[in-house]
């Protein structure tokens, strides 16, 4: 019985790997620090680029979002507010949700960190020629108005 029960699954599953392979989309997502209104106190764990998710890119969903948060003393992200997105709200929610889950860390061990006001823009690219293509979009897009 678990023999057919995982046949049937991998029956299931090889439609969408073949589609996979032969529709390459490459997701890239910048994020750009825009002048934060205190002194910079933290910085984020980890500064890797947000996953572009998944919902977006089964959408082919491509824009940008800008928000505002804020650092409290504990490096939490609390206060998300979306400012603009382009080209519509539902990607401003899924900017709200990477966001509040970023941690911080001090950014000076020597200074104990104050609540720090913050706002970031985050862009959206999608391509399918290549990833560095496509990263080279996005860092283009990020210089454009977001409003």
């Amino acid at each position: 019985m678990k023999r057919l029960g995982l046949f049937i699954v991998a029956l299931l599953l090889v439609p969408h790997i073949s589609e996979a392979r032969t529709n390459n989309v490459y997701g890239e997502v910048v994020v750009t620090d825009i002048e934060a209104t205190s002194p910079v106190n933290w910085q984020r764990d980890d500064n890797k680029p947000p996953i572009y998710p998944i919902e977006l890119a089964r959408g082919q969903v491509q824009g940008c979002s800008i928000v505002s948060f804020d650092i409290s003393t504990d490096g939490d992200t609390e206060n998300v507010e979306v400012i603009s997105s382009v080209p519509n709200k539902y990607l401003g929610k899924y900017t709200k949700r990477i966001v509040k889950k970023w941690n911080w860390q001090a950014a000076n061990s020597g200074i104990s960190p104050s609540l720090e006001k913050r706002t970031v823009r985050i862009d959206y690219c999608l391509g399918h020629e290549s990833a560095q293509i496509t990263s080279a979009q996005c860092k283009a897009q990020s210089k454009l108005n977001c409003r």
